[in-house]
């Protein structure tokens, strides 16, 4: 009953769903350049209704209204990380008091929660969420929040990652429309033990929109809703195994082959890569990496620190390019592996888990 938005999104998904994953493509921040720059002048003068309709005025599709809005909780709202670092970051779930007119209570719940964030101009991914979701109602815009798993850090490749996060998807059109505001407004540097250090600004436009099939590299839904009918298949195993890359290459680098991050190989096996990126590389290099993780927290804080003089011991891999396809070749010569990073031009972009098996007699 409080959450109409999300029944009515559910009712239609099925006819929608799978027509719009392969026809949404990532949007450039050219197609928007007027909206984004009316949008970060826009002031908010203590009443989100009339923050809405200043950021939406004069334009004329559900799309641009959302792009406005889009753009001004990214470029206003900062990352809580004190709260975070608090272990505040579980949005408080609403409880109706009274038993007699729940939906009125929860509206005005709603609606402190998003006054909160939008004067404090700072908030975890439930709070952007949130405030996506409620300045798309006031602009008429279907929108629904949903919640999931992320991984962020490249020692979860196989696992499913951290159930704490929160973004937003939209209906226009009897289409669905994705997108992160959290991730899309900046980043936090983090420090070791889970602890966050500041926030900066830096808008990635590689999460508004994201077609699913590359939001799930990193996002998976706890409710299956959001992934049922979809081309996406296979998708719980597709998101767990696929390969980790860094997060700044995430726009335009793809793993044709292999099909999977975690690579089951036998001693002296060869691994083909394909790898899709637009950006152009002079040197490839692959580090074998030793170490394994197995706590949460060895997860969160893995990721070995490869420093300019190993990287610089290791060879040069040779390579084939045709258009932006990379092909190259790796022999797995050591029983031990755990992991290959691979480097384009001395940058760590992807890593890879090796499972090594015993050759079949």
């Amino acid at each position: 009953m409080r959450n109409i938005v999300t029944i009515i999104l559910i009712l239609v998904y099925s006819s929608a769903f799978s027509q719009a994953t392969q026809e949404l493509n990532i949007s450039t921040a050219n197609q928007y350049s007027t909206i984004d720059s009316l949008a970060k002048t826009v002031k908010y003068n203590g009443d989100l209704a009339m923050l809405t309709d200043q950021l939406t005025k004069g334009n004329k599709t559900e799309l641009e209204k959302a792009r406005a809005i889009f753009i001004w909780i990214t470029h206003n709202i900062a990352y809580d990380y004190k709260l975070f670092n608090k272990k505040k970051n579980k949005r408080k779930s609403f409880k109706c008091k009274k038993n007699i007119n729940c939906d009125a209570e929860y509206a005005e719940w709603k609606s402190n929660y998003v006054k909160k964030i939008i004067t404090k101009e700072k908030g975890i991914c439930s709070g952007y969420a949130s405030l996506f979701e409620e300045m798309c109602k006031n602009a008429g815009i279907q929108c629904s929040i949903v919640s999931g798993y992320i991984k962020d850090s490249p020692g979860e490749i196989g696992k499913m990652g951290i159930l704490d996060h929160a973004w937003n998807v939209m209906l226009i059109d009897e289409k669905y429309y994705f997108l992160d505001a959290t991730w899309a407004a900046g980043y936090v540097p983090e420090k070791r033990h889970g602890k966050l250090k500041g926030f900066r600004f830096m808008y990635n436009d590689y999460y508004w929109l994201t077609p699913i099939d590359k939001l799930s590299r990193n996002h998976f839904p706890k409710d299956s809703v959001w992934i049922k009918n979809t081309t996406y298949t296979k998708a719980k195993a597709n998101y767990k195994n696929t390969a980790y890359i860094k997060s700044n290459y995430l726009a335009y680098t793809d793993v044709l082959s292999p099909d999977t991050g975690v690579l089951n190989i036998k001693t002296g096996d060869t691994i083909h890569f394909e790898i899709a990126c637009s950006k152009n590389i002079s040197y490839i290099q692959a580090i074998a990496n030793y170490d394994d993780y197995k706590t949460p927290q060895e997860i969160k804080d893995s990721g070995k620190e490869w420093n300019e003089e190993e990287i610089k011991k290791q060879k040069y891999l040779p390579f084939k390019k045709e258009g932006d396809i990379y092909y190259f070749n790796v022999i797995a010569n050591n029983k031990n592996l755990r992991f290959y990073d691979i480097f384009f031009d001395h940058q760590q972009v992807l890593r890879f888990k090796i499972n090594t098996i015993k050759s079949l007699k």
